[in-house]
C-alpha cells in the first residue's frame, strides 16, 4: 500500500552512469514505470544537479559504481552529507560483491548487479523511494518531538518570578518528553497553588498528554478558575476515552496531587488522587506523611472531593516525588532521603542526575520557613527516614548495609573510619529499640530519622519506639556499667563512639550526633 500511495505521487530518481546506452535504458525503464528522471553522465554532473536542485527535490538515486574521477561510492558519501534519508541504489558489475558491504555501511538502501531487469530495476527503486519517505518522516518526527521536549521541560520548570525563592524543581525525563508534570500558580500575596501529576505510561502519548494536562491547568489558573476545576475536567476526559478503550489497550491515567497553600492560616489543603503523598520536613529534619489519597484520576466518573487540611506547624518544606524517584531509590538500594538530599544539595546543576533512572524523575521543594529558629541557622535535612516493624530485627544486617550506602551517596565518605561507628551506633540503637521497644512484634514500629546539617558537618540520629520506656534513669544505669565489661549494653556503646548521646522518654527515643569532620583534637 505504501509503495502504490509513493507512486501516485510521480517520484523523481536522479540516475547516474558514464554509459549514454545504460543511462538511456535506466531512464525509459523508468519513465514506463511512472518516475520522474533526472540524468547526469558523471558523479560531478549529478553534485550539480543534486545542488542545483536541493537533496529533497530526490526521492531516490541509482548510481553506477564504475565511473572516472568519482566513483558511486564517492557519490553516495558526499550524498550521505547532504540528506542522509535519501535513498541510493548502486549498480555493480558482476564480481563486484566485496564492494556490497562498503556500500551497505555508507548508507546505501540496496544495490544492482549488471544485467538489470526492467522488473527489478522498477521493484528495487520503489523500495528506495518507500524508505526515502520512511527516513524522512522520522526525521520530522524527531524535530517535533525535540520541539514538544523543550516545551516540556519548559512547561516543568517553569515558575512565576513570585514563587521562584519559594520552589525548586528537579526534572528529568526518561525520554525526550516525559510523562511527569508540574505547574505552580499564584493565588494571592499568600496563596498559591502547585500541582504534580505522572501520567501512566512510558510512551509519548503520555509524554505529550503531560504537556498538554500542564497548559491547560495553566490556561484554567488564568482564565480565573481553581485548579480543582482542571482536575475535574481532566478526569471526566480520562474517565471517557478509557469508557472508548479496548480492554487490551486501555486509555492512561494520571496520578496527581493538587495543593493550595495557605501561609496565613499556615496550611495545606491537599487532595491527592493517587501520587506519593507529600512529604513535610519539620526544623529538626523530621519527615511526616500527608497520606495517599484516593485513586488516580480517569478511573471512576465523578472524583469524591478528598481535600485534607494539613497544618504546617513548624513545617520548613514540603517535597513532592514521581514514582520515578523512589524506583531509582531502590535500584541503588539507598534510602529516598539519601537521593533526595543528593539532588537538591549539588552545587554543580548538571550534576543533578549524575546516576541511573528507569522512569522520569520529577522532585519538588517547595520552602515554607526560612531556615532560622531562634537566630541560629538550622540546615537538618534527612539523609535518611524509615519506619521498621518489630520482626525487622531479623533483618538487621541487610538495613546496616542500606543504611552504610545512603550515607556514602548523600555525603560521600567524609565520615572516613568513623562511618563504622556510626553504623555500629545504629545496629546498637535499632536492635534496642525493635528488640524492647516494639518487642519483636510486627504490629509495632520504631522510626529511624538520620538528619545532616551541612553548616556544622553533624549527623544527628534519632530512633523513636512505641515502648513504655523505663522506670529507672538509664543514663545513670549506662554511666555505672560504662567500664570494659559494660560496653556490653548496647546503648552504652552508642554513648561511647558517638560526640553527643541523649535518651528522652525515658528511653523510648534516642538521640546521638556524629561529627563528619571533627577538628585536631577529636572534637
Amino acid at each position: 500500500m505504501l509503495c502504490e500511495s509513493v507512486m501516485t505521487q510521480s517520484p523523481t530518481v536522479l540516475i547516474v552512469d558514464d554509459d549514454p546506452y545504460g543511462l538511456s535504458f535506466f531512464r525509459s525503464s523508468l519513465k514506463l514505470s511512472g518516475f520522474r528522471v533526472v540524468t547526469a553522465l558523471s558523479a560531478r554532473e549529478a553534485q550539480e544537479r543534486v545542488t542545483e536542485m536541493g537533496p529533497d527535490s530526490f526521492d531516490a538515486i541509482l548510481t553506477d559504481f564504475r565511473m572516472p574521477e568519482l566513483t558511486g561510492l564517492d557519490l553516495l558519501t558526499w550524498i550521505r552529507g547532504k540528506d542522509p534519508t535519501l535513498g541510493t541504489v548502486l549498480i555493480t558489475a558482476q564480481g563486484e560483491k566485496d564492494l556490497i558491504k562498503r556500500s551497505l555501511s555508507e548508507g546505501a538502501c540496496d544495490f544492482l548487479e549488471k544485467p538489470v531487469t526492467h522488473e527489478v530495476l522498477r521493484d528495487t527503486l520503489k523500495k528506495a523511494v518507500t524508505q526515502t519517505g520512511r527516513m524522512r518522516k522520522f526525521e520530522s518526527d524527531q524535530v517535533e518531538l525535540r520541539d514538544v521536549g523543550q516545551m516540556d521541560r519548559t512547561l516543568n520548570t517553569y515558575i512565576e518570578e513570585s514563587l521562584s525563592r519559594q520552589v525548586e524543581v528537579y526534572y528529568r525525563p526518561l525520554h525526550e518528553i516525559g510523562g511527569d508534570f508540574f505547574s505552580a500558580v499564584s493565588l494571592g500575596e499568600r496563596r498559591f497553588g502547585l500541582l504534580v501529576g505522572d501520567v501512566t505510561g512510558h510512551d509519548l502519548q503520555a509524554g505529550f498528554l503531560s504537556v498538554y494536562l500542564n497548559g491547560l491547568v495553566r490556561g484554567i489558573n488564568a482564565a480565573g478558575k481553581p485548579i480543582e476545576a482542571a482536575m475535574e475536567l481532566i478526569n471526566r476526559f480520562l474517565f471517557e476515552q478509557r469508557q472508548k478503550a479496548s480492554a487490551e489497550k486501555l486509555s492512561p491515567s494520571v496520578a496527581a496531587t493538587t495543593v493550595t497553600v495557605d501561609l496565613d492560616e499556615n496550611a495545606l489543603f491537599v487532595a491527592n488522587n493517587g501520587f506519593p503523598p507529600p512529604l513535610l520536613v519539620d526544623e529538626t529534619g523530621f519527615v511526616r506523611s500527608t497520606g495517599f489519597g484516593g485513586f488516580p484520576l480517569g478511573w471512576s466518573r465523578e472524583q469524591p472531593d478528598r481535600t485534607v487540611r494539613v497544618d504546617l506547624g513548624r513545617t520548613r518544606c514540603v517535597l513532592f516525588h514521581s514514582d520515578g524517584l523512589v524506583e531509582a531509590a531502590e535500584e541503588l538500594k539507598i534510602n529516598l532521603f539519601s537521593l533526595i538530599y543528593r539532588l537538591t544539595s549539588r552545587k554543580d546543576k548538571s550534576a543533578y542526575f549524575d546516576f541511573p533512572a528507569e522512569d522520569d524523575i520529577l522532585l519538588i521543594n517547595l520552602k515554607i520557613l526560612p531556615t532560622l529558629s531562634n537566630g541560629v541557622q538550622t540546615t537538618l535535612i534527612p539523609i535518611v527516614h524509615e519506619s521498621y516493624t518489630g520482626d525487622e530485627c531479623e533483618n538487621i544486617d541487610h538495613l546496616q548495609s542500606v543504611w552504610r550506602r545512603s550515607i556514602q551517596f548523600a555525603i560521600n565518605d567524609d565520615l572516613g573510619d568513623r562511618l563504622y561507628d556510626l553504623l555500629i551506633c545504629l545496629r546498637e540503637g535499632m536492635l534496642n529499640a525493635l528488640l524492647h521497644g516494639c518487642e519483636a512484634s510486627p504490629e509495632k514500629v520504631a522510626v529511624l530519622n538520620m538528619t545532616f546539617d551541612p553548616a556544622t558537618s553533624i549527623i544527628r540520629v534519632r530512633i523513636d519506639d512505641p515502648g513504655k520506656g523505663h522506670t529507672f534513669d538509664l543514663a545513670k544505669r549506662i554511666a555505672e556499667l560504662e567500664r570494659p565489661e559494660g560496653h556490653k549494653l548496647g546503648l552504652g556503646i552508642v554513648q561511647h563512639l558517638s560526640d553527643h548521646f541523649n535518651i528522652e522518654n525515658k528511653g523510648a527515643s534516642l538521640v546521638f550526633d556524629f561529627h563528619v569532620k571533627p577538628d585536631q583534637d577529636g572534637n
